[in-house]
């Protein structure tokens, strides 16, 4: 049986490669240049969503949900800055909020910059934060894809951050904390 990553990669081609840095193309468009260590890191916690989230629908056939012990910030925030949030039991989007933008946590950058490991945040049209990712690779298309976990309740996930599901379960749109930045946020630990 395969992983729910093996899966993940064999389905998305190229956007592995992105990931990974192997490609001349992705070294010139400085997609990869954060370190293999990020790379195992990034890729084991999305490895170790993914089970949790396949042994928690294999105990709850066909109902929609996952584990409960994270949502979207924890996920987002463990994922980006794992020193940080050790040991923190929940985050919460608006503590989530306040740890990117606290001074020289991280900077915002364009989407066709982005990073592994990096930080996609929706917010509503009040700039209410939302939702929270991290950016995994690049789909053959060249779309972004992210990993997150949507909500206490909600399922561990992999979309592109065009998906509808994003705007479905009300997350508005990617947004800047502040006017000037994009949504996009590289962590500088």
């Amino acid at each position: 049986m395969r992983s729910a990553l093996e899966i993940l990669f064999h389905n998305t081609g190229r956007g592995f490669l992105t990931a990974s840095g192997m490609t001349v193309r992705d070294a010139t468009m400085g997609i990869f240049n954060r370190g293999r260590c990020d790379v195992g890191r990034v890729f084991s916690a999305v490895e170790s969503g993914f089970t949790e989230q396949n042994k928690w629908e294999t105990r709850n056939p066909g109902r929609f949900g996952g584990p409960t012990h994270s949502d979207c910030s924890r996920v987002a925030t463990r994922i980006a800055f794992p020193r940080e949030t050790f040991g923190r039991l929940q985050v919460g989007v608006r503590g989530a909020d306040d740890l990117i933008s606290s001074e020289g946590a991280t900077k915002s950058v364009a989407e066709n910059a982005l990073r592994i490991g990096d930080i996609v945040r929706w917010a509503d049209n009040n700039n209410t934060p939302k939702h929270f990712a991290n950016f995994i690779f690049r789909d053959d298309s060249g779309k972004p894809l992210v990993f997150s976990k949507s909500g206490e309740r909600g399922p561990y996930e992999a979309a592109t951050t065009r998906d509808s599901r994003w705007s479905a379960y009300g997350y508005g749109k990617i947004r800047g904390i502040n006017s000037a930045q994009t949504g996009y946020y590289r962590p500088r630990n």
